[in-house]
């Protein structure tokens, strides 16, 4: 994870903004990766939530023609 932290703010205009904030309020580069790597974590979470509730709907959806 902590190796996709370091990358992604080259790729992610978000992440990038956020990295460079912290940079420039004098964070170290350990604690970039730390909130990048949390950040991602939260979007994957959030992603992975909203994927279950679709899913949910849609069986719901697929049971009503039964």
């Amino acid at each position: 994870m902590f190796q996709t932290a370091i990358v992604a703010p080259n790729h992610d205009t978000v992440l990038k903004i956020l990295a460079e904030q912290f940079r420039d309020a004098g964070k170290p580069q350990e604690f970039i990766i730390t909130v990048v790597a949390r950040k991602l974590t939260s979007a994957h979470v959030k992603a992975r939530q909203t994927c279950i509730a679709h899913s949910a709907k849609e069986i719901q959806s697929l049971e009503a023609f039964e």
